[in-house]
């Protein structure tokens, strides 16, 4: 559903006449709207959210894709044509870029930081959890399939409720959307879901073989 259509269903769920409420504006529903999708989308890493970007590193930094919400993580082009896995390293051990010592990598504030610092381009496959995009015009649909759109229509006539201060209703509407959430999380995965993939060069050994630069 596009968010037009959530903003209806939520309106009618609530008892929202057409002719409109000076209480219940468009805005607050759109922002209610809002709020649950943001809601929802920190729940998990949903199937509909992880994806994969392909990122150049030079000099030990690589620009992230712009509708990233985390990085989970990153695969290194290798000269055999295979993607191999890069070590995740902590902030202290990332920041200070060092000459030599482990290959690392982690995000630091907007960008992808490898350490110690290539000295030639990489060809990265970053994997990642989109942030879902804020739903301004009515004919933008949010990233969620529409299975999962009824949550975010109990949360807007919740909303509504809860700033008419009919409490009880507000709690009916509330139970529903939590019911909504926990369906979507037992509901089996629709399609082949993101994840780090293992290779062969080291995928049958016991410790992981990790990409290296320089």
């Amino acid at each position: 559903m596009d968010l037009r259509r959530i903003r209806l269903q939520a309106r009618s769920l609530a008892g929202i006449q057409a002719i409109g409420d000076p209480m219940i504006d468009e805005t607050f529903l759109n922002d209610s709207i809002n709020a649950a999708l943001l809601t929802m989308s920190a729940d998990r890493a949903w199937e509909w959210l992880t994806t994969t970007a392909a990122v150049t590193i030079t000099a030990g930094l690589g620009t992230l894709p712009t509708d990233i919400a985390e990085a989970t993580d990153l695969h290194i082009l290798q000269p055999n044509g295979l993607y191999l896995r890069a070590k995740r390293g902590s902030f202290e051990e990332v920041v200070p870029t060092s000459v030599g010592g482990e290959c690392l990598w982690d995000v630091i504030g907007s960008e992808l930081r490898l350490t110690p610092a290539n000295t030639t381009a990489l060809t990265g496959r970053l994997y990642y959890t989109r942030a879902e995009p804020r739903l301004d015009s009515d004919a933008q649909e949010p990233l969620a399939p529409d299975f999962a759109h009824m949550y975010l229509v109990y949360m807007a006539a919740k909303a509504v409720k809860e700033r008419k201060a009919e409490w009880q209703a507000a709690e009916y509407f509330g139970r529903r959307a939590d019911d909504e959430l926990d369906k979507l999380r037992k509901r089996p995965t629709t399609g082949r879901k993101i994840a780090p993939v293992a290779v062969k060069s080291y995928a049958d050994t016991p410790s992981p073989t990790y990409a290296t630069w320089n």
